[in-house]
């Protein structure tokens, strides 16, 4: 870690394949270094990503490096762990083909199945002020978009096979929108301690939408129903973080101003599952501590929080990472996350290095796994920095 002022630049081509049990899994999240240490961001980002990330931390990072910029990061989610959409064409077939045997077995394969997939680009700036401005020490900005699609089978009890079909339902649920928020951080004397004290002020725009049909007709596309909405408001991050010597710790409180989304039904809409989105406040700490070559850090959300009612969506996450320099040039990383919100297996691990190319070309390599072995994702970053 470098101790002297910097200016930096960061350019982030990410590409990556994240899977996840909970719907709408921690978008906000889009460089590899940040996923190679286990999804650690409440003391751990650097001056380029914590506009993001913690708005109070941005003025103790500050003091290191002067400045950054990570331009268009961008990253793609999928998870198919249960083949839904192949066993629902499966079953489309079987019914045409009056396979009720094979039909049976396929619907009991869609039993609880889930699918998801999103696509997201984000890009954030950060920098100390150079005014004396005795209010704002420190500011930045970030942009992000972001689209998402989840999908679940929601399975009738009916004894016969293609009644059972006919009457359960493939629901999907469709996200998309963006964040643009400017972040303004100051350093607060109190009881002897110096604390980074920051809030974003945030425009948020969000489309929705919610699709239904039979897992019977799925495989000729056919929709029995959709909802959807638009929705623009102003929302509020606020941050604090705390350093002495190497330690440090936080906490953030992300989108202070809950709102619930509902999705407006078209007219031809007789009955069907009303879906909603809901955006809650979410409370993470975070501590951790920090040298030259080695750092370990360690995050856990207050609360639990969640996206669409009738999707088990729920999400309450510790995250924990570190990273070490080896040599020059290298420097490998690893963490562990798991959701406590949900009885579904959600641990993960993840690790990554860092390779310097040049002392102002860095590539971050990262992959996320579960303890058995089983690969869930894989990140690149080609990073630009000028000292």
């Amino acid at each position: 870690m470098l101790n002297k002022q910097k200016s930096t630049v960061t350019f982030t081509l990410l590409s990556s394949l994240l899977i996840s049990h909970s719907a709408h899994a921690t978008y906000k999240i889009f460089d590899a270094r940040t996923y190679a240490m286990g999804g650690v961001t409440i003391v751990a980002s650097d001056v380029t990503r914590a506009a993001m990330y913690n708005p109070g931390l941005l003025s103790i990072v500050s003091d290191k490096s002067i400045g950054g910029m990570t331009i268009p990061s961008i990253g793609y989610d999928y998870d198919n762990p249960n083949h839904l959409t192949r066993h629902a064409n499966e079953a489309y077939q079987q019914i045409l083909a009056g396979d009720t045997s094979g039909l049976s077995e396929t619907l009991a394969s869609l039993d609880g199945a889930v699918e998801h997939e999103s696509v997201s680009a984000a890009l954030s700036v950060g920098a100390k002020d150079s005014t004396n401005n005795p209010w704002v020490e420190s500011f930045g900005f970030y942009t992000v978009g972001f689209a998402s699609q989840d999908m679940a089978v929601e399975l009738s009890d009916d004894s016969d096979a293609t009644t059972q079909a006919q009457n359960s339902r493939v629901n999907t649920v469709q996200l998309g929108g963006s964040d643009f928020g400017f972040t303004v951080a100051n350093k607060v004397a109190f009881a002897g301690q110096q604390y980074g004290v920051g809030i974003t002020t945030k425009l948020q725009k969000l489309r929705a939408y919610s699709l239904q049909s039979s897992v019977a007709d799925y495989g000729n596309g056919a929709v029995k129903t959709r909802s959807r909405t638009k929705e623009e408001m102003i929302n509020f991050d606020a941050g604090v973080a705390w350093e002495s010597g190497p330690f440090r710790a936080g906490i953030t409180a992300i989108n202070l101003i809950p709102y619930t989304i509902k999705l407006d039904k078209s007219p031809d809409v007789t009955s069907a599952t009303n879906f909603n989105y809901k955006i809650t406040p979410q409370f993470t700490t975070g501590v951790g501590v920090f040298f030259r070559d080695f750092e370990l850090s360690a995050d856990y959300d207050l609360n639990q929080f969640g996206g669409f009612n009738h999707f088990d969506d729920n999400q309450q996450w510790f995250r924990a990472g570190g990273s070490l320099h080896l040599v020059s040039g290298i420097t490998l990383r690893g963490g562990y996350q798991r959701n406590y919100a949900t009885d579904q297996d959600n641990k993960f691990y993840t690790a990554g290095v860092m390779l310097d190319i040049l002392p102002f070309i860095h590539v971050d390599l990262a992959a996320k796994f579960k303890p058995e072995g089983d690969l869930y994702g894989m990140f690149a970053n080609l990073t630009m920095a000028q000292f």
